[in-house]
């Protein structure tokens, strides 16, 4: 069960680099959740074929709603675990719960972690929705809300933050230092 944010780079066959956030799923964890899906461009809907729809499933959907999210993919993970009859189950639940959100035509990917069935048809799903992407702004500045640094004698131990940073000088790898 992931608890905090999960990130890992993906590279997709055409060479593209994306980046993977695995959020919380459990109903306890929904801060670490929100924290982890903001400024995101596509989601993974992620539903165990063996337990279904849960509450966190709409719990997530409605929260990408509300943060503006417009493309996904839906991926019923643990196939292997179910028979066909479970599973043709679980995706007319999925279907239902997605209807009249913006993954209500949105690609569904069956695949299970273990065996490894399905991920390459997902890699594909996520690799199409990518280069449907429009580009990013570099330009203006954005806010990022930092949840917590690192405490060094001197200085403040916590303080949620939305520092403006100058897109254009901001690469991976830069280090932001902030006044508290």
């Amino acid at each position: 069960m992931t608890i905090d944010l999960g990130f890992a780079p993906m590279k997709l066959s055409d060479g593209e680099l994306v980046g993977i956030i695995d959020v919380p799923g459990h109903e306890k964890f929904i801060r670490n959740m929100v924290a982890g899906a903001s400024g995101i461009d596509i989601v993974i809907l992620v539903v165990a074929a063996d337990d279904s729809v849960m509450p966190q499933t709409r719990e997530h959907l409605d929260i990408m709603t509300l943060l503006g999210v417009r493309r996904g993919i839906i991926a019923i993970n643990k196939i292997d675990l179910v028979d066909e009859d479970m599973l043709e189950l679980v995706e007319e639940e999925v279907r239902e719960t997605v209807s009249g959100t913006f993954l209500e035509s949105a690609p569904l990917v069956s695949v299970s972690a273990e065996t490894g069935e399905g991920i390459d048809e997902l890699r594909n799903s996520v690799q199409a929705l990518v280069r449907e992407l429009p580009p990013r702004d570099d330009g203006g500045s954005f806010g990022y809300r930092s949840s917590g640094c690192s405490l060094q004698k001197g200085m403040a131990r916590w303080s949620p933050v939305y520092p403006p940073v100058d897109r254009s000088n901001w690469m991976i790898g830069s280090s932001c230092y902030l006044p508290v």
